[in-house]
């Protein structure tokens, strides 16, 4: 009970924390104003109003009825406004994924603490601290990660019944989750009673992923249909879904923008996983979660680019929903060897000044230089007031990237004048 009430604690705390950004800093909970005096009278409650009605009459969005339902019943039902609806279901989901990111990482066996420390890390992430800045705009995306991270805990404990409605609900919150359904064949495939039975179980493996994918599809048609949309959403799909790859590369800033989130978003998290490979690769379960997650980035990753604005980084981030359990141990790792490294290089300039002060330029340079990159070079294409933000994360992750290669190669530098 003590540790259960330590999860809640610490997802709670973090969700406040990411709610807090976003009351204070420009964001859609703010309308895009900074809100430094702390002012409820900032929550933009007529722009939230606006954008739950558009998602839910628009022909593309009401293909994701869930999150809009929920904010229109609670407004319905407990007499509140479509802004505090809005806030309180997506941040309450938020804190539901926290606790399931612990029961995840749990499953991995890893410790109590880990556990603890893969909900900051999860709530660290680019797309969940920064989820309502402008440009990235998080909508339906709390929800679909609960059903997820949900589908990953029955897929665990071979609940198919339970499995296959996180599944169903996952792509009823939007319908990106059909991407991820490769990376659940193949976690599926591996499992040791299908190789054992495999002709039965194969067809096992197809009901417990097909039935969902058509009961979405019956789902959807009599939503579309009911509401008038289904020749509109068609179209949509067939005149503009896959229009954006010229988008997206237009410019030297557009292209700029693609490959710094590639970076922030996606090849953070595979640089801190590499750090750790040996330790990946020498557990089944981990060895299993990375090459899901490969496989989902090979496949979600081209689909951005062709199909939506990548800017909005969100899209990019789903097939980590197979490493974010994770996450908390690896960054663990990472963090106590760039601690280790530190401890070993510290000593050795205070000894050798000259040569150290030089080394101390290098880095002070490498660090005044991407500075200079995050906070003038790179310029996020919508422009707004939340451009800081993705400037500062960018920094912070660029500094540290750097800094961790960097010390292992100073460290060897010490070693061969000692």
């Amino acid at each position: 009970m003590k540790r259960l009430l330590q999860v809640f604690i610490v997802s709670g705390f973090c969700t406040l924390v990411v709610f807090g950004i976003h009351f204070i800093f420009p964001s859609m909970i703010t309308y895009f104003r900074a809100n430094f005096s702390l002012s409820l009278d900032a929550i933009g409650t007529e722009y939230l109003e606006e954008t739950v009605r558009y998602h839910h009459a628009h022909e593309v969005y009401a293909r994701r009825p869930i999150t809009s339902l929920l904010v229109i019943n609670a407004v319905k039902h407990f007499d509140l406004s479509y802004a505090w609806a809005f806030i309180g279901i997506n941040f309450f989901l938020l804190f539901v994924c926290g606790y399931l990111v612990y029961i995840l990482a749990r499953s991995y066996s890893f410790s109590h603490n880990i556990g603890l420390f893969s909900i900051c890390t999860f709530f660290a992430s680019y797309t969940i601290l920064l989820a309502f800045f402008s440009g990235i705009y998080t909508y339906d995306e709390p929800i679909q990660y609960l059903a997820l991270f949900s589908a990953l805990i029955f897929l665990e404990k071979k609940l198919w019944w339970f499995f296959g409605f996180s599944l169903f609900i996952s792509l009823l919150a939007r319908e990106t989750s059909a991407l991820l359904f490769p990376s659940f064949f193949f976690i599926l495939a591996g499992f040791s009673y299908v190789r054992k039975k495999q002709w039965k179980n194969l067809i096992h493996i197809f009901l417990v992923l097909i039935v969902p994918l058509f009961l979405y599809a019956a789902t959807l048609f009599f939503i579309l249909t009911n509401q008038g949309l289904l020749e509109k959403s068609g179209q949509y799909v067939l005149e503009r879904r896959f229009i954006y790859l010229p988008f997206n590369f237009q410019s030297f800033q557009y292209t700029l923008e693609v490959f710094v989130l590639l970076f922030v978003v996606i090849l953070f998290p595979l640089f801190i996983a590499y750090q750790s490979i040996d330790t990946i690769m020498a557990d089944k379960s981990q060895k299993k979660a990375l090459k899901a997650t490969l496989l989902a980035l090979a496949i979600n990753t081209p689909i951005v680019f062709i199909g939506t604005r990548a800017r909005e980084a969100r899209l990019l981030a789903l097939p980590l929903v197979f490493l974010w359990s994770l996450m908390g141990s690896l960054i663990h790792q990472s963090l106590q060897k760039f601690v280790f490294d530190l401890k070993k290089v510290l000593p050795w300039f205070s000894h050798r000044k000259l040569r150290s002060a030089l080394w101390i330029l290098l880095l002070l340079f490498l660090t005044l230089f991407l500075a200079f990159f995050s906070f003038h070079v790179y310029k996020p294409t919508l422009g707004g007031n939340s451009d800081f933000g993705f400037r500062a994360y960018l920094f912070v992750i660029l500094v540290y990237v750097t800094f961790s290669y960097l010390l292992p190669v100073v460290q060897k530098n010490v070693s061969s004048y000692e």
